[in-house]
């Protein structure tokens, strides 16, 4: 008897010891998928690139278990009532986050795919559902918090829609009522449908953007060799959310053929009313929180935020295979409550995260209540509060700067809105700071500019009339140097074109001495006109250029226009040496040069208004060279004007054919010596 009860006393303590190590590795799963997991990025001022910052979020529990089958939409009602699309299961649920359980369910024998939602604010849901080929309506029973079925819409009879089929998958709904449909397989955009479902056409669309190649094909192909080769297709339309002003948002999946636009913002023609977003992933959802924020996932398990202009906030979230809090799997949806809450929906672990925004988040959405209510003093002083938890944030010094611009206060805002690099409001404040400075000392200026002038003509009426030099002796002993006259000499090429292109073919005036120093000069005036020019118009940091890439580049062109020029006049009976035609290029890049001092000195003046003028004096001065060149080679080599332009045409190919031998010869080499590696490696194994 006693050998049997310590028998079942082992058992028993066998069986309890199992069961407290499944207790215990349960609640290690538990605590996995429920620890705090945030990363928050930003936009640098120091860099201009990402860097991690202060929490911008923070995750709570992440809800497991609670009977969801591969949910794909998720949506927040006025009363915060959170409803998910439970389309593995073919039902709509509520889902209760006090008890982190499904409280409701709505099933319907026509739901076959269910996968969008939306609700209005008078409590109508729709269902957009692929599999049905319908969009399901719904009217909420306020008493019972119940929905009754209303009607469904089909596929609309216009003629218009005829060739496309109707698969909804996501929807939204404006104050009128009217439908913006995501469809299936539908690359003419978002469709929109009436109230009472008739087709009013395409919202907005995402147009092809064709290659070179596929615009030389549709030039020499015909229709049925096009169809053959298959044609480019725009993106397609992946989510789409109309706020409570009835405006409509949309996401476009990513596509390698094309830079499109990720996230709109869309005016009523539908165009977008932000500026670009791009990246190398797709947006799966989008959403707007009730102070305008803009939410959007991305299929990498990042949630970016944005404020309603489109200005980046921050970033967050992210990737991961095991079941972490604030982790995903597959991020597919999001939606916000009243309380900055974001909620999102993870459809291949069936979870709900939450994510709660930190005291960091919320001071940056008062600051942005304050602006959009225009109580720009208050803003200012939240936004430096912001400041001095995070020094190097872009949107804080950025928020600075608008508030300042709109009350007036110019200096301040061109500070903090260079800080930040928005270079569009940076010009504003600056044509605003130029002009009260214009109006201040016009007369002043206008007494210097007649004053300089006066000077300029009695100069120049002692030099001519009197026989009088300012500098005297000095400036005739300079002027007598054969360098000073030889640099000189290369300056009539503007002048005189022909008689200065027939001394530098005679070597009877000039030196290459003198156009190797311009040639010095003029690379400095590149450098310095590609990381010189004023903040507005300077678009990439002076520590981003490259500039190897630009000294290989501006000698690398030089030398070989000239000795690619050379040699195609050496078979077609050209005059001119190598040196000469190595200083006409030099001389015919004066010009362009003066077109780079110009536009770098205006650069420092100058307004996005005035970009129209910058730019012409800039391709003025390019097209010049090209004239100057054209005329130098006609002349050099004593061509007429048909040989002179075969001349350059054959020059330009040759050029082309040593940069593609040398990329050849680059690329073998590479091949080559990792062959070589490959055999080293394998004989010393």
């Amino acid at each position: 008897m006693k050998k049997i009860l310590k028998y079942l006393l082992f058992v028993f303590g066998v069986m309890l010891f199992t069961l407290l190590a499944l207790h215990d590795n349960q609640q290690i799963k538990l605590e996995a998928a429920t620890s705090a997991t945030s990363i928050t990025w930003a936009i640098d001022i120091r860099t201009g690139g990402w860097s991690q910052t202060q929490d911008a979020y923070l995750p709570e529990k992440a809800s497991l278990g609670t009977g969801l089958v591969s949910p794909s939409d998720i949506f927040i009602d006025k009363n915060d009532d959170i409803y998910i699309a439970n389309t593995g299961k073919k039902n709509i649920v509520r889902y209760d986050k006090e008890t982190r359980s499904i409280e409701y369910t709505l099933s319907y024998a026509g739901f076959r795919n269910p996968k969008g939602i939306y609700i209005t604010d008078d409590g109508y849901l729709y269902v957009a559902d692929s599999g049905a080929e319908s969009v399901f309506l719904f009217e909420k029973d306020n008493e019972n918090n119940t929905f009754t079925y209303l009607k469904s819409f089909i596929k609309p009879t216009s003629v218009l829609f005829a060739q496309n089929e109707f698969k909804p998958s996501k929807i939204a709904v404006d104050r009128a009522h009217n439908m913006f449909v995501i469809g299936e397989g539908v690359l003419d955009g978002i469709i929109q449908l009436s109230e009472d479902g008739d087709f009013l056409g395409y919202f907005a669309t995402n147009k092809v953007r064709k290659s070179l190649k596929e615009k030389m094909q549709e030039l020499v192909y015909s229709d049925d060799i096009l169809d053959l080769l298959g044609s480019t297709q725009p993106p397609v339309f992946s989510n789409i959310y109309a706020d409570k002003d009835g405006l409509i948002y949309s996401t476009t999946s990513y596509s390698a053929e094309g830079n499109y636009n990720r996230i709109k913002k869309h005016n009523t023609s539908g165009k977008s009313l932000i500026d670009p977003v791009d990246g190398g992933y797709s947006p799966t959802d989008i959403y707007v929180g009730n102070n305008g924020v803009i939410y959007a996932s991305w299929s990498n398990g990042w949630i970016t935020t944005y404020t309603s202009d489109g200005e980046l906030l921050f970033e967050f979230g992210g990737q991961s295979t095991d079941t972490i809090s604030g982790l995903f799997q597959s991020l597919v949806s999001i939606a916000v409550d009243s309380n900055n809450n974001v909620w999102c929906l993870d459809d291949k672990n069936s979870a709900i995260h939450q994510f709660v925004p930190t005291e960091y988040t919320n001071l940056i959405y008062e600051a942005l209540d304050l602006y959009y209510s225009r109580d720009y003093e208050k803003s200012i002083k939240k936004w430096e509060e912001v400041l001095a938890l995070n020094q190097v944030s872009a949107i804080a010094h950025n928020q600075i700067g608008l508030n300042y611009l709109y009350s007036q206060d110019y200096k301040k805002a061109m500070y903090h809105l260079k800080l930040a690099g928005d270079r569009a409001n940076y010009s504003q404040a600056f044509w605003e700071v130029r002009n009260m400075w214009l109006q201040s000392n016009l007369v002043y200026l206008v007494l210097i500019l007649v004053g300089v002038a006066i000077i300029f003509v009695v100069l120049h009426h002692l030099k001519v009339k009197k026989g009088i030099v300012v500098g005297g002796d000095l400036t005739r002993r300079i002027a007598n140097f054969k360098l000073v006259q030889d640099m000189k000499f290369n300056m009539t090429v503007l002048k005189h074109p022909y008689d200065s292109f027939y001394y530098i073919k005679t070597n009877k005036k000039g030196s290459t001495l003198s156009c190797f120093i311009l040639m010095i000069v003029i690379f400095g005036i590149f450098i310095w006109y590609n990381v010189g020019k004023g903040f507005t118009f300077q678009y990439v940091r002076a520590a981003d250029v490259d500039i190897v890439a630009l000294i290989a580049g501006f000698f690398g062109i030089i030398f070989l226009v000239t000795l690619c020029n050379w040699l195609v006049s050496s078979i077609q009976d050209g005059e001119g040496t190598f040196l000469a035609v190595y200083r006409t290029v030099i001389v015919s890049l004066i010009p362009f040069a003066i077109g780079m001092v110009l536009t770098t000195l205006l650069s420092y003046v100058a307004t996005t208004n005035e970009l129209f003028l910058l730019n012409l004096i800039f391709y003025v001065g390019m097209g010049l060279s090209v004239i100057t060149f054209f005329l130098g080679i006609q002349n050099v080599h004593f061509y007429s004007f048909g040989k002179t332009i075969i001349s350059i045409l054959l020059t330009l190919l040759m050029i082309f054919v040593i940069i593609l031998v040398v990329l050849l010869v680059i690329i073998l080499s590479t091949k080559l010596f990792q062959f070589i590696e490959v055999l080293i490696k394998e004989a010393f194994r």
